[in-house]
């Protein structure tokens, strides 16, 4: 089975609601077929869906070292790291991210709130305000700037 089947297969299963078996075919497909590194890639995804971000970060972090020049690679892994709270790993990922691509809409999102966490309200309004220049409708991004604004206390803004 080529990489594009077994991808196709392991999001019909994850969508269906059969995450555990998308993982455990994607397993056996990387024992078979080392070094495939988009399957590893929906690997560390599924297992961060599916609460298991220690691991996800094992491949997603393979991933990321494999192509150093792909913002999804390096947002991936940042998004793993943020759901371990590993806050100033994942900021780091989110910047390498963003200087790939300055307009990576994921990255951004997840740096902001990255920022909240880690108490850099400033930067997380300076990274908002970035992203509402580009889109002035991103309600996720208002949502987050609200709360860094709140955080830093200038509710009224």
């Amino acid at each position: 089975m080529n990489n594009q089947r077994v991808i196709t297969k392991a999001l019909e299963d994850a969508r269906s609601g059969r995450i555990e078996q998308a993982i455990a075919s994607l397993r056996l497909f990387l024992r078979i077929n080392r070094g495939q590194q988009d399957v590893i890639g929906l690997l560390g995804m599924l297992l961060v869906q599916n609460g298991q971000s220690e691991q996800a970060v094992h491949h997603l972090a393979q991933v990321a070292a494999s192509d150093p020049h792909s913002a999804t690679a390096h947002n991936n892994l940042a998004n793993a790291l943020h759901s371990l709270k590993r806050n100033a790993e994942a900021a780091t990922h989110y910047e390498r991210a963003l200087a790939i691509d300055a307009n990576h809409r994921q990255a951004m999102l997840g740096l902001t709130a990255v920022r909240i966490d880690l108490n850099d309200v400033e930067g997380a309004i300076v990274i908002a305000d970035r992203g509402l220049l580009l889109n002035p409708q991103w309600t996720q991004m208002h949502v987050n700037r609200s709360s860094a604004l709140v955080s830093a206390d200038r509710i009224d803004e």
